[in-house]
């Protein structure tokens, strides 16, 4: 939704759309967390026909684990769409690979510990809802905000030359201001002309 807004030019649809779409996913994630945390068993054993109960066992205190993660795992999902959306990938990698690869030290370090497998799910949850909130906070407050929807220099950076989707820079300034969208203002007035 978010690139096609903005191929449409429609700046502040796009991000609109985004917000929607995360107060959506949010419902959705708040409703399977609360299904994992107070039913798992009933979520679990119709998938472990044949399981013994320790596995059983596990695979419920995991869905309880992670069921306190799953609005924020939402987050990242819409989020990082977003960014793909306008074509700015880089936040999606810098939030997710370190975060993930940093499961395999702590596990191993959990259960160096002798903590049981709880640890672990916990481990998992833990940075799941980590990578969302962080998602969060890059799309609610990053600059990238200024390149990718005005085409505007950012740190002293090169400017986007010619946005992807044909406008040029002033024209996407005046677009954002002309449409009323809070964040084209804040951008200009935070960052200058």
């Amino acid at each position: 939704m978010v690139g096609q807004n903005l191929g449409a030019g429609h700046r502040k649809r796009a991000l609109d759309s985004a917000w929607h779409a995360l107060a959506l996913a949010s419902v959705v994630g708040g409703v399977s967390g609360l299904l994992l945390f107070f039913v798992p068993e009933h979520l679990v054993r119709p998938l472990a026909s044949g399981a013994s109960e320790q596995a059983v066992e596990e695979a419920v205190r995991y869905c309880q684990a992670v069921s306190v993660s799953q609005i924020l795992m939402a987050w990242e999902l819409v989020l990082t769409g977003a960014f793909s959306g306008v074509g700015y990938t880089l936040p999606s990698m810098l939030i997710s690979v370190p975060i993930t690869t940093s499961r395999i030290p702590v596990a191993y370090a959990v259960v160096g510990l002798g903590l049981n497998s709880s640890a672990i799910f916990w481990t998992i949850a833990i940075t799941c809802a980590l990578r969302g909130f962080l998602a969060g906070l890059w799309f609610r407050f990053g600059r990238w905000r200024l390149r990718y929807l005005t085409g505007r220099a950012i740190g002293g950076g090169h400017p986007v030359p010619r946005a992807p989707w044909g406008h040029e820079r002033a024209d996407l300034v005046a677009m954002l201001e002309a449409e009323g969208a809070e964040v084209g203002r804040d951008l200009v007035a935070r960052f200058g002309p």
